[in-house]
């Protein structure tokens, strides 16, 4: 059951995020954040924390991150 909780939580986190989030300028910085991050905890953190699985936590961390920014114009309004 604890795997579940480990996985399910984050990925419903994702959705959430990527479907609330509709203004273009905050994906966009958001997304920018979220690439590094990922790439960041993966390289770093597996050196301090050996009991946690990390690997899930920042391959989705960079996923989401360049989801947002490459539909950051997703939710725009025409202005035409």
């Amino acid at each position: 059951m604890n795997d579940y909780l480990h996985y399910g939580v984050p990925l419903i986190l994702a959705v959430f995020v990527y479907y609330k989030i509709k203004h273009h300028r905050i994906r966009a910085h958001l997304g920018v954040l979220l690439i590094p991050l990922g790439f960041i905890v993966l390289w770093g953190l597996p050196h301090l924390a050996t009991d946690v699985d990390v690997d899930f936590f920042a391959l989705g961390a960079v996923t989401l991150g360049a989801n947002l920014y490459f539909s950051r114009e997703r939710f725009q309004v025409d202005e035409t």
